[in-house]
């Protein structure tokens, strides 16, 4: 058997029945408004070295294995693969195909 935690916020505006349905209403009606209008604009700023290094060795090589970028940047296979996993995450790479025959596409470009 498990419990539940119930949490009151005493102070909380309520809407017109009390129960805060309208507060829970606005702020999914709000959420997403400004989502996208900079993205891509600073992107890199918030890269640490590796990342960038990886992202221009795809652009270069789009079937470059992780292997052979810990190779090239001097960083373990595992910490690559960490990092791509951050970029994939972020919608900076895609890895198109399979491990073998697959490429790797970079959806944006570091200056």
């Amino acid at each position: 058997m498990g419990f539940a935690v119930v949490f009151y916020r005493p102070n909380a505006p309520a809407d017109s029945d009390g129960n805060g349905d309208s507060i829970v209403k606005n702020v999914g009606e709000n959420v997403g408004e400004n989502v996208g209008e900079n993205v891509g604009e600073n992107v890199g700023e918030n890269l640490n070295e590796p990342q960038k290094k990886i992202i221009e060795l795809m652009a270069k090589n789009a079937a470059i294995s992780a292997e052979g970028i810990a190779e090239i940047i001097g960083i373990t296979p595992r910490h690559v693969e960490r990092n791509i996993g951050i970029l994939k995450k972020a919608g900076l790479i895609e890895r198109r195909g399979g491990a073998k025959g697959g490429h790797w596409v970079v959806k944006t470009q570091i200056t």
